[in-house]
């Protein structure tokens, strides 16, 4: 069974509630935190696109794990904005999430501009 934390009038499940605090850390720019894994999290479009945002700012995040989240098109295209910004993530593992055309096109605009980026996996699209 979930747990659940209310926040309002709708319950929040114990995954949403740590993906949250996993993105405040990057919005933090936590100068320890230079790999993240958020396989199979059950990401929201809303919470990529809360990760999306704090990776425009984050000058420390090297290495991403986002496999096997099935993003909707909304999430894949704000991570593909944040890379057009973001100057230090290395390594982006974005397999298993269904992002067909509209995605991969976002992303393949973003790597136009984008010089970190050395390893993007996306694989089972």
């Amino acid at each position: 069974s979930l747990s659940h934390t209310h926040t309002g009038s709708k319950p929040v499940s114990k995954m949403e509630e740590e993906n949250r605090k996993e993105i405040e850390h990057v919005r933090r720019n936590d100068p320890g935190l230079t790999d993240m894994d958020l396989d199979e999290r059950q990401m929201s479009t809303e919470q990529a696109c809360a990760l999306a945002a704090a990776l425009k700012t984050n000058t420390v995040l090297e290495e991403l794990l986002l496999q096997s989240n099935e993003f909707e098109i909304g999430g894949v295209v704000a991570l593909a904005d944040a890379l057009k910004t973001n100057t230090t993530l290395k390594r982006l593992y974005l397999g298993n999430n269904q992002i067909q055309s509209e995605g991969a096109v976002a992303l393949a605009d973003a790597l136009m501009i984008n010089t970190a980026l050395t390893e993007l996996d996306l694989l089972n699209n």
